[in-house]
């Protein structure tokens, strides 16, 4: 003969720690391994953002630190040719046939360095979110270096306009005429403090990729 079991009402707490056990492991647990898994990629993507920027922004330091040692070079050595020319505008200004009149300077050597920085890291932290995932100091820094990385290509233009128009100097005239040679100074006072600029400029990147290398290490 077959036992004969028979199975009495499920009392109320039987129910409740089965009707617990099902939320706990069919929609809880589920929902705890999620975000999880979801803090553990975003701490990678954090991890290999940091890693890519801190890369990015030692490799354009290098660059922008030489720009800068050549900008200055060269708006310190304007100051020669400067002079120069304002000792020929003195002369033709006040013509002396006493004495021989001063020669101009050599050929402006306008030879510098120009920095060509990246921003592949920047943008692509940008386009997969992982910015937000920065800590907000560390976003600041960043978002600084990159904003005077910017500005600092858009200042060469400038810069490069000024250059052709120095560059123009070396075309034949009449220096014994005060106008030309005072059209010659004033151009290379422009070129002079266009070159400054543009090396604080470059000074003030430099330091501020300090500031994000500092915080990366």
């Amino acid at each position: 003969m077959r036992p004969n079991f028979t199975f009495g009402p499920i009392d109320s707490v039987t129910q409740y720690l089965l009707y617990l056990s099902i939320v706990v492991l069919g929609i809880l647990l589920p929902l705890a391994v999620q975000r999880w898994v979801k803090r553990r990629q975003d701490r990678q993507l954090l991890e290999g953002t940091r890693t890519a920027l801190a890369a990015e922004v030692a490799a354009n330091r290098a660059r922008v630190a030489r720009s800068q040692e050549s900008f200055a070079a060269l708006a310190a050595h304007l100051d020669g040719d400067i002079a120069a020319y304002r000792a020929l505008w003195d002369a033709a200004a006040q013509p002396s046939g006493d004495s021989a009149p001063p020669q101009p300077p050599p050929p402006i050597d306008l030879t510098v360095a120009y920095a060509t920085t990246i921003r592949t890291a920047w943008d692509t932290a940008n386009f997969r979110q992982a910015l937000p995932l920065m800590p907000a100091a560390s976003l600041a820094r960043y978002s600084r270096a990159y904003q005077l990385q910017r500005a600092l290509e858009e200042h060469r233009a400038i810069f490069l306009a000024a250059a052709m128009r120095a560059s123009a100097l070396e075309a034949p005239s009449d220096l014994s005429v005060a106008r030309n040679v005072e059209r010659r100074i004033e151009t290379l006072l422009e070129l002079q403090a266009f070159a400054q600029h543009h090396a604080g400029l470059s000074r003030s990147l430099v330091d501020a990729y300090d500031e994000t290398l500092a915080d990366a290490g």
